[in-house]
């Protein structure tokens, strides 16, 4: 079992890894708000009353 690491991460290496792991929670998130929005845009604009 030659994998096992023998290192313990240290507060800056695990402060970065969860700033990581927020923004890409973020993004994510915010992706999708960001298609929902698009998608209830469009549904509208073809949806308006012409003139």
């Amino acid at each position: 079992m030659s994998h096992f690491t023998t290192t313990i991460p240290t507060m800056k290496e695990l402060e970065q890894w969860m700033l990581r792991k927020m923004q890409e929670a973020f993004a994510s998130a915010m992706t999708k708000a960001l298609e929902m929005m698009d998608q209830q845009i469009l549904e509208q604009r073809y949806n308006a009353p012409i003139g």
